[in-house]
């Protein structure tokens, strides 16, 4: 009986070894570990391969982590084993990330333990205090692509997925940023207000004269930007000068667009926008967050007519 528990004891260890770290080096002597083994196949020369990025210090103090630039993923290209040699013939220095990535399975996680300038060269990025540090870079193979092509066409599926989100996601801003377009014109008392087919609400506070402006046109404008709670994001006024742009081009926001030809030279009106004519999904800067509705008060200075 104790025979047998010696060698069940021994076979559990041997199979906690045979779990653990898988102990790697890449062809310039850079040490790595296998941490965490996945199911998918070795990746092989010419794949593209998309990881997670995460550099921390020895005391698993994170430096950075690719999720915190907005993206999830970063990629590198596998080249061949003669480009490589090429490269650095030529004298140019190993990748250590390239060389790691290309020892890995889709779906294994890794880690390096290696001196900042050894891993970045003389590029060191900001987050680098000092170039001699020891830093430990993890990553983990998520996608593999076979090659450039396969690599493209994968991106312009994902690039089109993420657009019908947007516009599936835009679409229920719908009712809602025109509730709260109404809720403010009743709770602030402002009548007069009219609606666009495209949902743009204006109000002209002084009516201007002449004809409005054609797509095309060349025009001067004063304006004021606030979010409906009041905060000013943005003033030509402010800054005592007018902003000039061509009508109709796209250069600016839909609402913009929109609402300029709904006036005379020398009208004054307050833009209502809502989020699908104006930001969207995507906000601007720190104040304009995703799907919110944007109000002008707005001066349409002078315009010059394209030449027919």
């Amino acid at each position: 009986m104790q025979i047998k528990k010696k060698i069940a004891i021994a076979a559990v260890m041997l199979g906690a070894v045979a779990c653990g770290p898988q102990e790697k080096e890449t062809p310039t002597g850079k040490k790595f570990s296998i941490v965490e083994s996945g199911s998918g196949t070795a990746i092989k020369e010419n794949n593209i391969v998309e990881f997670t990025l995460n550099i921390s210090t020895p005391s698993d103090s994170t430096l950075f982590d690719i999720t915190e630039t907005g993206r999830e993923f970063a990629a590198v290209k596998v080249f061949p084993d003669s480009i490589v040699k090429q490269q650095q013939a030529a004298g140019q220095p190993a990748d250590p990330l390239g060389e790691m990535v290309a020892m890995m399975s889709e779906g294994d996680s890794a880690q390096m333990k290696i001196i900042a300038s050894d891993f970045f060269g003389k590029m060191a990025p900001p987050f680098i205090k000092d170039p001699s540090q020891e830093v430990v870079v993890g990553i983990r193979t998520v996608n593999v692509y076979t090659d450039e092509e396969a690599y493209r066409v994968a991106m312009e599926e994902k690039q089109a997925e993420a657009m019908k989100k947007m516009e599936e996601e835009a679409e229920k801003y719908v009712e809602i940023d025109d509730q709260l377009i109404q809720d403010y014109l009743t709770d602030n008392n402002i009548s007069g207000a009219q609606k666009t087919d495209n949902g743009l609400y204006y109000v002209i506070t002084e009516e201007g004269s002449g004809a409005a402006p054609e797509k095309g046109a060349s025009v001067k404008v004063h304006y004021t930007g606030t979010l409906l709670d009041g905060q000013k994001f943005d003033s030509s006024v402010d800054r005592g000068q007018p902003f000039e742009f061509p009508l109709g081009q796209g250069r600016v926001i839909a609402g913009w667009d929109e609402g300029f030809t709904l006036l005379k030279k020398g009208s004054k009106a307050t833009l209502f926008i809502p989020s699908k004519l104006g930001y969207g999904a995507n906000g601007a800067g720190s104040m304009i967050k995703p799907f919110s509705v944007l109000k002008f008060d707005v001066e349409l200075i002078d315009f010059v007519n394209p030449t027919k």
